[in-house]
């Protein structure tokens, strides 16, 4: 079992989430990325659309996808999804509460597409 910076262990969940959670997590996993059918985070809602309750509006996260959550709500000014992951999560389990959010890279220090300049 690992632990994360907090010494929370690491481990499978069972997460229940109230309707005003749980809904967004439905729209968010079933909505169509398009023009992206790949990546880390595609990968990620087509393993959650498997691991989804809709019966008792939980989902089952195991240590790699708690571990995503908590850098994705860390990292919740970086982007549209981000943001939309903290909105889902954080504050629905303790290893989803009082995590900092990391302040946002200056144009300058941030990674550019391919093709981009």
């Amino acid at each position: 079992m690992t632990s994360t910076r907090d010494d929370l262990p690491l481990t499978h969940i069972v997460l229940p989430l109230p309707p005003w959670h749980f809904a967004p997590l439905l729209k968010f996993i079933t909505d169509p990325d398009p023009g992206h059918q790949s990546g880390g985070y595609q990968g990620r809602k087509r393993k959650w659309r498997t691991r989804i309750n809709e019966a008792s509006r939980s989902i089952e996260l195991d240590p790699d996808d708690i571990e995503w959550i908590r850098h994705q709500i860390e990292n919740r000014k970086g982007g549209g999804w981000q943001a939309k992951v903290r909105d889902i999560f954080a504050g629905q389990h303790a290893l989803f509460t009082r995590i900092p959010a990391k302040p946002r890279k200056r144009p300058d220090q941030r990674k550019h597409r391919k093709g981009e300049q």
